[in-house]
């Protein structure tokens, strides 16, 4: 339960126990205790009492329930304890702390009690107030130590108890604080804390205020010394007789108001790490102070058994109050429940269909029954922002399916008595008492309307049309519960129309792709029949220079199948002498430093003959401009080598023709060159052309 809750919880006493509480032996010496019980150097000790910066005492260990007190052990059995109290004591005698042993200074005999006899918080408080102490050494059936507890332990376990919220500062708080002036010396304040068994000392300032007349002194809080401060004061060997007061005490202080709760206190004293506040009044004057032993005492069982009076009697009242309340808030769950049912299948209903007139038809159909009335229509926006009644369900032999109309009416400009918080649903409870237009009250009885609710539907975040439901034969009165029901139905039609609209969208957008995708496998089979068909070779090659795809022509040329040269690489069908400029062509692209070469070489069959090609490839990228693969394109030119070798023979005298063969040999070769049908030799004679060959 939170802090801004009632409660009274049983609690934990053992939460409160401090299984390891510090503890010496009776040989120890008194500094060193010292310097034990605070965990740190004298001068590094933070005093308790400051109202500037407040921590969590749980998570301090200078502020440990356990710091104010060390047990002195022998075989883990307790011989003594030495409190601040003690060590205060041998101030105010001005005895020197320094070479002085526990043994020497301790409490003893130690009050114990076995940890089995506490049964509860009060058990606990009770041992502590009737002794009179402040620290309560638990033992085990060995009478060995098991544990501590003390004031501090226990009052942070209390949670937060009604009790401590109904009760106030000014009923617990000790009304007769020990004070002292700021002109008091260190060695005065020990003493008098030690003979009047005081934990703590205020300094006040007695002088009267500005603003009174009065020359009565009232006695304003400036600090407090506890027995911590004289300890620390001690504990590194200044003069306590003529160091003052004020030079040691703890400011600012941490002050309240006689009206504030005790569970506040408790909360001040947890987060500041305190064990005491001090309570002033309006013009800051003392008024008295609360510390942690009165908060428990506050805690008694007498109290509590009156605060269960209280509470009983509260209960009472507060359930005479509620029954007629809880009646209502039964019937109103009811209707809830029952419209949320209803809301449920008509939305499970609406949504089992992606065909969006389905999902329309069905609305109107199943909302009309729900709400019992004459007619539900679904209108749509046409692009000129015109309605269209595409979904109906209506007892009335009138059907206004596919029935047009303009925007004139929606929404309507007003309705009498009638229009929700939001604005958005329209209500008409009595046409006859409407505030609308002529010609919205016209079209509205050409429906036979005398009662109509309107409201927008959207598909996503645009506008979509509107739905409309009517009650022909006479006025309604439109229930809280039927406009949220249609409230809530439209933000659940946004959802089904989206739905809808997307699923028809993805239906076409199928169908397109699959018209695209089947037009694509045509030109893919045409390309393929084209590219396996062609008279040229056509070989693709990848970044690693091997093939990734040939035609068929291709595969003649070189005597391989198709998987055969997926193998392989151009240099492995590459006459070696023409190897290296290929490779170097290749690597060429493949940089980037060209796009396209083109060059002869010779290819090795599978029979390792060769023939003369005429490469041209070319790099392909992708879309970013990244090299994606190489194309070449392969002719086989053997019969054009041939006759180039023939003609360079002929020309050079190297061949056997004779002079009368010569010029048909020549054209032979220049048509097997140029790969040309048809050539002709001639010369001018006389101004005439005689033909020589052809």
């Amino acid at each position: 339960m939170t802090d801004e809750h009632f409660s009274v919880s049983p609690i934990d006493l053992g939460a409160a126990i401090i299984r390891n509480p510090l503890a010496v032996s009776a040989d120890t010496s008194l500094i060193e205790a010292i310097n034990q019980l605070y965990g740190s150097h004298p001068s590094q000790i933070r005093p308790e009492h400051s109202a500037s910066t407040p921590q969590n005492a749980k998570t301090s260990q200078n502020l440990s329930p356990s710091n104010s007190a060390i047990l002195v052990l022998e075989n883990r059995q307790v011989l003594g304890i030495l409190t601040e109290r003690d060590i205060v004591n041998l101030i105010s005698q001005g005895s020197n702390l320094e070479g002085q042993i526990i043994r020497q200074v301790m409490t003893q005999p130690v009050i114990t009690v076995q940890e089995s006899e506490l049964t509860d918080l009060f058990s606990a408080l009770s041992l502590l107030q009737g002794h009179h102490i402040r620290h309560l050494p638990l033992i085990d059936e060995h009478n060995k130590l098991s544990g501590l507890i003390t004031f501090e332990s226990l009052r942070q376990i209390v949670r937060p108890l009604e009790l401590l919220r109904l009760r106030v500062a000014d009923e617990i708080m000790n009304r007769k604080v020990a004070c002292a002036p700021l002109e008091l010396s260190i060695l005065e304040i020990a003493q008098r804390m030690a003979t009047q068994n005081l934990s703590a000392l205020v300094i006040v300032d007695g002088s009267p205020p500005a603003d009174r007349d009065s020359s009565t002194p009232i006695e304003t809080p400036l600090g407090i010394v506890t027995e911590r401060d004289l300890v620390k004061f001690q504990a590194l060997t200044q003069n306590s007789e003529q160091t003052q007061a004020q030079t040691i005490m703890s400011q600012p202080l941490l002050t309240i108001r006689p009206e504030i709760s005790l569970w506040e206190i408790q909360k001040l004293m947890e987060q500041h790490g305190t064990r005491r506040v001090v309570v002033t009044g309006q013009s800051g004057e003392l008024l008295g102070m609360v510390t942690q032993q009165d908060l428990l005492q506050a805690l008694n069982p007498l109290d509590l058994y009156n605060l269960a009076e209280v509470l009983e009697k509260r209960v009472v009242r507060l359930e005479a109050q509620n029954i007629q309340l809880l009646q209502d808030r039964t019937i109103q769950l009811e209707q809830q429940a029952k419209q949320e049912r209803l809301l449920s299948e008509l939305t499970n209903q609406i949504r089992s269909s992606l065909s969006l007139q389905t999902m329309l038809d069905t609305t109107v159909t199943k909302l009309r029954q729900v709400l019992d009335c004459d007619r539900v229509n679904i209108w749509q926006f046409a692009p000129d922002w015109s309605s269209i009644a595409v979904a109906e369900s209506t007892l009335s032999t009138l059907s206004l399916l596919g029935e047009r109309i303009s925007d004139l009416f929606i929404p309507p400009t007003s309705a009498s008595n009638s229009t929700d918080a939001s604005g958005d649903i329209r209500v008409i409870n009595d046409l006859t008492q409407a505030d609308i237009s002529e010609a919205h009250r016209d079209w509205l009885l050409h429906l036979q309307a005398h009662a109509n609710i309107s409201l927008p539907l959207r598909c996503g975040e645009q506008a979509w049309g509107w739905l409309q439901v009517s009650e022909s034969q006479q006025a309604r009165q439109w229930t809280t519960e039927e406009v949220e029901l249609l409230r809530a139905l439209s933000a659940q039609l946004a959802i089904a129309l989206q739905q809808a609209t997307t699923h028809q969208q993805l239906q076409t957008e199928l169908g397109i792709r699959k018209q695209a995708e089947e037009k694509l496998r045509v030109a893919e089979e045409r390309y393929r029949s084209i590219y396996d068909q062609a008279t040229v070779g056509f070989a693709s090659m990848n970044s690693e220079k091997k093939f990734q795809d040939v035609n068929l022509s291709f595969c003649k040329m070189l005597g391989y199948s198709r998987q055969e040269l997926l193998s392989k690489t151009p240099a492995e069908v590459t006459h070696p002498k023409d190897r290296v400029p290929t490779e170097k062509s290749i690597r060429r692209l493949l940089s980037g430093e060209v796009s396209f070469v083109s060059f002869e070489k010779r290819c090795l069959r599978k029979d390792h003959s060769f023939f003369w090609a005429q490469a041209d490839i070319s790099l392909m990228k992708d879309q970013f401009g990244q090299p994606k693969y190489v194309l070449a394109v392969i002719q086989d030119i053997s019969d054009r080598k041939q006759a180039e070798l023939a003609l360079q023979n002929l020309i050079t005298g190297t061949s056997k023709t004779t002079g009368k063969e010569f010029f048909p040999a020549l054209v032979h070769y220049i048509g097997q060159a140029l790969n040309m049908d048809y050539v002709l030799v001639s010369e001018l004679v006389d101004d005439e052309l005689q033909v020589l060959a052809y």
